[in-house]
């Protein structure tokens, strides 16, 4: 599968944007960047969207993409989460006072919500995606991705927990984990306050994943990525940060 990031930072800068990641043009995960990232044809290409929590850095950019596919007259798009998830975007994002609700408007509208039961295989085109809770300071959820024998994992914003490290030990598809990792371990406390990972807090988890994984660094705070680096370097930990607009095979 090829991840193509197209941000990954933990809150807007003038060069960094927020997390959204398309796995092989189709799924996308998250959106907090979706038209900064895509141009026209690669955005109506999307076929299935997943949204790990309703925070603004994560779906800002979803009404965007929605405007640009109903104008292109683009299938809609499968906005795929837990009900919890998607009723938060109902009634905050997509309510006709702070955006038009493009799950009704057009023929046929450019959303179209696909509720998803939490550890449950969900068919997304020709992926089969799990939404795993996590701990955070609004209903969020980690997913497993899979496409024939290949697999990766995606914690989204997320604290300790143990539910999504042990179903990534559960799933042998699973060779690589798009990670959090907000704060350097110097500011472990704010982490935890907030129910974001630091590198010990994430080289604590990997213990329950009972196997060696590629770690994919993202959600990284601007400003502290270098020292974030230094920490996991402290623990012996081989991670990669990913880069905005890059693609990775994983």
């Amino acid at each position: 599968m090829r991840l193509k990031v197209l941000g990954a930072s933990a809150w807007p800068t003038a060069t960094r944007r927020t997390s959204g990641f398309v796995v092989d043009g189709e799924l996308l995960l998250d959106a907090g960047t979706v038209n900064s990232g895509l141009d026209a044809e690669e955005l109506t290409a999307l076929r299935s969207a997943v949204i790990s929590h309703a925070h603004v850095d994560h779906v800002k950019e979803l009404p965007f993409a929605a405007q640009v596919r109903l104008e292109r007259g683009a299938p809609p798009l499968a906005c795929a989460a837990p009900a919890e998830i998607l009723d938060i975007l109902r009634t905050h994002l997509f309510n006709g006072a702070l955006w038009p609700d493009f799950t009704a408007l057009g023929d046929p509208p450019p959303i179209r919500f696909h509720p998803m039961t939490p550890g449950e295989a969900h068919s997304l085109g020709s992926f089969a995606v799990r939404a795993i809770p996590v701990r955070h300071s609004v209903p969020s959820y980690g997913y497993i991705v899979t496409r024939g024998r290949q697999g990766m994992a995606y914690t989204a914003d997320m604290g300790a927990g143990a539910a999504f490290w042990e179903a990534v030990a559960a799933n042998a598809a699973v060779s690589t984990v798009l990670a959090e990792c907000t704060f350097p371990d110097r500011l472990r406390d704010l982490a935890e306050r907030t129910a974001h990972l630091c590198p010990s807090r994430l080289h604590e988890a990997l213990d329950l994943a009972m196997r060696p994984l590629r770690i994919l660094v993202t959600h990284t705070a601007p400003g502290h990525t270098e020292e974030i680096g230094r920490d996991f370097r402290r623990l012996g930990m081989r991670v990669e940060f990913v880069e905005q607009d890059h693609t990775y095979e994983v």
